[in-house]
C-alpha cells in the first residue's frame, strides 16, 4: 500500500466533499458515501444507512445554499480505514431569503477503502466551535 497516496487521495476526498457542498450537489455528495455510513448528528439522533442520511441531507440541499470552506487538520490511514479532522466554517443560506445559518464546526470523518480502491465516507461526526447562547 501507497500511505502517501492514500493520504492525498483522503485530502482530495476532503476537498470534494466541500466542493459538493459549494455547489449543492447533493447527488454528488450522496455518491461520496458508503452504503452502510452513519452520521453522527450534533444534539440529534445518528444516521444509520444511506437512506437516513439521503433523507435528511436533502431536506438541508433543497432549502439552503452553502458557502463553505473546508480545512484539513490531520489525516492517517491504517489499512481500510482512515480518518480526517477538518474545520468547517461558512454559511447555510436559505433559499427563501430568510438570515444565513454561520458555522464554525470541526469533524471527523472516517473513510473505507472500497473493493475497487478508492474511498468513501463511512462515518461522520461534527460540533459546532461556538459555544450555544446563554439565557
Amino acid at each position: 500500500m501507497d500511505i502517501e497516496a492514500d493520504i492525498e487521495a483522503i485530502r482530495s476526498l476532503s476537498q470534494e466533499i466541500s466542493k459538493t457542498w459549494n455547489e449543492n450537489d447533493f447527488e454528488g455528495y450522496m455518491a461520496l458515501m458508503d452504503e452502510e455510513a452513519m452520521v453522527l448528528l450534533a444534539n440529534g439522533p445518528t444516521l444509520k444507512g444511506i437512506e437516513e442520511i439521503r433523507s435528511l441531507y436533502s431536506n438541508s440541499f433543497s432549502k439552503n445554499s452553502f458557502d463553505l470552506t473546508t480545512t484539513t487538520e490531520e489525516i492517517h490511514v491504517g489499512g481500510d480505514i482512515a480518518f480526517s479532522r477538518d474545520t468547517w466554517v461558512g454559511s447555510a443560506n436559505p433559499r427563501d431569503g430568510g438570515e444565513p445559518i454561520v458555522f464554525d464546526n470541526k469533524t471527523i470523518f472516517i473513510y473505507k477503502r472500497q473493493t475497487d480502491g478508492s474511498w468513501k465516507i463511512w462515518r461522520n461526526i461534527y460540533n459546532s466551535n461556538t459555544p450555544p447562547p446563554t439565557e
